[in-house]
């Protein structure tokens, strides 16, 4: 849910060519059949692949210190999933 909020948001700020493989990434993804126990257990590491969404986001009208905090944030999310995979608790 939070990648197709983040993909809503940074729609109008992205090229054609980003959005047509943003959004082929994104109904490929949500396709994936992995098993019935965990049936989206892959779909964050699939959905990293529609990365464009990241720069759609910041490509905006945003001051210096909003884009260094929009960084921030995501160099915590990937140590925490680091943390995550390291300690053998999460792995997509």
């Amino acid at each position: 849910g939070v990648f197709v909020a983040l993909l809503m948001w940074a729609w109008r700020y992205l090229r054609w060519g980003e959005r047509v493989y943003v959004l082929t990434t994104t109904v490929v993804s949500f396709s994936y059949y992995t098993g019935p126990a965990y049936p989206y257990m892959g779909l964050p590491r699939h959905l990293l692949l529609g990365f464009p969404v990241f720069a759609g986001i910041l490509s905006g009208r945003w001051s210096k210190w909003a884009r260094l905090t929009w960084v921030l944030i995501g160099i915590l999310g990937i140590l925490f999933v680091l943390m995550l995979y390291v300690a053998h608790s999460w792995i997509p």
